[in-house]
């Protein structure tokens, strides 16, 4: 999956429960890592990437946890991210989720 620049990400994980969005991920050290910024700070993990189609990527860090990357929808947002924020924005659409999520100023990174 090619990642861009303005979008966000659902980022899951079955063992860490405090992942929840990518902003910015891309793949670095020759596909032996990637790295993104939720809104709160930067993720740097080591490991492999073990699903890489169209809609969907999946890496597995050197300590077993696979970390699930797909593009984040408005659906997704209200439904699972939204929930789970502290004082979270309301969107009337996708590229307004995308827009204020990709301006890091709104967060700390």
């Amino acid at each position: 999956m090619k990642f861009y620049q303005n979008r966000v990400y659902r980022v899951e994980s079955s063992t860490d429960h405090t992942t929840l969005i990518g902003i910015v991920p891309k793949i670095t050290d020759h596909g032996k890592a990637i790295e993104w910024h939720d809104t709160v700070r930067g993720r740097y993990k080591i490991g492999e990437i073990i699903k890489d189609d169209e809609n969907v990527l999946e890496f597995k860090d050197n300590e077993g946890n696979v970390f699930t990357f797909k593009p984040l929808t408005l659906t997704e947002y209200k439904t699972n991210v939204k929930p789970q924020l502290e004082d979270p924005p309301d969107f009337d659409n996708a590229l307004a989720m995308h827009k204020f999520f990709s301006n890091t100023e709104n967060f700390r990174i």
